[in-house]
């Protein structure tokens, strides 16, 4: 499966209620045969908060790439 993978960190926002800093992974999969082609996202977030180990934060985004490799499209 080809597909776009990006991973940003992205800032606090406290004028919108975000106090902390988050990861931001998304992976962008073309649709088989689509005409036009058409895309899906998929996307996980998780907030680095300040007394959080960064082991963990790491972790839930290695899980979330973890997933993504079992992707499969399926005809049913």
């Amino acid at each position: 499966m080809a597909a776009v993978r990006t991973l940003r960190k992205l800032p606090a926002h406290p004028e919108r209620g975000v106090e902390v800093p988050s990861w931001r992974v998304q992976y962008i999969v073309p649709i088989p045969h689509s005409a036009p082609a058409k895309w899906l996202t998929f996307s996980f977030s998780t907030l680095i908060a300040p007394d959080m180990d960064t082991e963990f934060t790491e972790t839930l985004v290695e899980l979330f790439n973890a997933v993504m490799t079992t992707f499969r499209w399926s005809h049913t």
